[in-house]
């Protein structure tokens, strides 16, 4: 799976849009660096907005608002109200109370351009590995084949078409080995946060990502693709 510069634009602007709007009615729950930041977000609150994650207070730990939940089922309710609407009356300016939603914004944006980087560079690695892999399985096979006439006499026309049969067979079984068995810690756990099927409606980063299935295909193709490399480089040898 290939995504162009230019969808990938777009999704991102689609995402972002759609946060946007969900900003505005207040159902968001954004990460609050202290407990005033929490109040303004409440403030800003209609008393039956929903919100979509629980609110906690980030300097007690108190739950305020409930995942699920609006600022008027809870018990404190009234009585904040009563001295929120002091505040707002002896406020100077109503712009003094409203959240950094811009700063929000580029926040989540950049943790969204992070996991993108990260995505490209983990299959990046696996690509140059798969392709590395086939090259190097595939000469050693031949040598092997080569040196051992009985091991593709029966079936195959020369060593060659033997190394090319078995290379497709083993595709599979090598992109497999590659995705689970890494040396690389994060390869495993990468891997295993890949979707088991495509979403029709993952939008942003999530779009973009390839299933786990259709990895575990990628993979195989370089795998093959380095097999007949290897081939190719014998035969101008």
């Amino acid at each position: 799976m290939r995504v162009t510069k230019r969808q990938l634009r777009r999704i991102i602007r689609e995402a972002l849009s759609r946060h946007r709007r969900r900003l505005a009615e207040g159902y968001m729950v954004p990460d609050f660096p202290n407990t005033d930041s929490m109040f303004m977000f409440i403030e800003e609150l209609d008393p039956d907005d929903e919100v979509e994650d629980d609110v906690v207070d980030p300097e007690t730990g108190e739950l305020m608002i409930p995942a699920g939940e609006t600022s008027r089922e809870q018990g404190w309710f009234e009585e904040v109200a009563e001295e929120v609407a002091e505040e707002v009356e002896a406020a100077p300016e109503p712009d003094d109370y409203e959240y950094d939603w811009a700063a929000y914004d580029a926040e989540l944006e950049a943790k969204e351009e992070k996991k993108r980087a990260d995505d490209e560079r983990i299959q990046a690695m696996l690509i140059d590995d798969a392709t590395a892999g086939g090259e190097d399985w595939a000469a050693d096979t031949l040598h092997d084949a080569e040196n051992n006439p009985h091991m593709w006499r029966v079936g195959h026309a020369s060593p060659e078409e033997y190394v090319m049969t078995y290379g497709q067979d083993a595709a599979g079984d090598i992109a497999d080995s590659l995705l689970q068995y890494s040396s690389e810690p994060e390869v495993a756990t990468w891997f295993n946060s890949l979707p088991d099927k495509e979403d029709e409606f993952a939008v942003g980063w999530g779009a973009s990502r390839p299933t786990k299935t259709i990895m575990r295909e990628i993979l195989a193709d370089y795998f093959y693709d380095g097999v007949s490399r290897a081939l190719e480089k014998k035969r101008v040898a």
